[in-house]
């Protein structure tokens, strides 16, 4: 006669091998789930990477565009003073660079350099006008000469408004040209 297992034994390796059979179910049914999740979060992990070192290099550049460096050559002994006792000299090597331009003269910096010597420039002359006593018959032969201009009998005798004109206009470059202005 054949041996027979005993019931307690054959009850043991059926509840071995169903929980074997439902645990490797379990684990390929994990293993699928959590392959595909963590696959997802390296791929979204990457591409955030990709991302980020890509604007940082952008970043990097337009920073390196917009810095602005004197060689060491310029700046002479690289004197570098802590405090008031101490100072430190850098070693570095020294280039043939040239001198880049400072920020001083690019931008609103040279627009104010600019308008500082133009006031200087309207300031000087103010005071060279002030200098003058009376500006008063400078004005009247201007005004004079306006209202020849606009006055309509001068078409009538042309060539003698004309040359009026002409020693009107010789006269007052005259005064200018001399510094002196006649008192009427």
């Amino acid at each position: 006669m054949p041996y027979e297992k005993p019931s307690t034994l054959k009850a043991i390796e059926t509840l071995f091998y169903h929980t074997g059979l439902t645990v490797s179910a379990v684990y390929v049914f994990t293993h699928l789930i959590l392959t595909k999740v963590l696959s997802q979060t390296y791929a979204q992990r990457l591409s955030l990477s990709h991302d980020s070192l890509m604007r940082l290099r952008r970043l990097v550049n337009s920073l390196r565009n917009r810095i602005k460096s004197t060689s060491v050559t310029a700046l002479g002994e690289n004197h570098r003073v802590i405090q008031e006792t101490k100072v430190y000299v850098d070693r570095c090597q020294q280039t043939d660079e040239r001198i880049d331009t400072s920020g001083s003269s690019s931008g609103w910096a040279r627009i104010n350099v600019r308008l500082g010597s133009l006031t200087d420039i309207v300031r000087d002359y103010n005071c060279e006008i002030q200098s003058f006593e009376d500006l008063g018959p400078i004005s009247l032969k201007a005004k004079l000469f306006i209202d020849q201009l606009k006055d309509s009998t001068w078409q009538i005798n042309k060539q003698e408004k004309y040359s009026e004109l002409v020693r009107s206009i010789r006269e007052m470059k005259g005064w200018f040209i001399h510094g002196r202005i006649p008192k009427h």
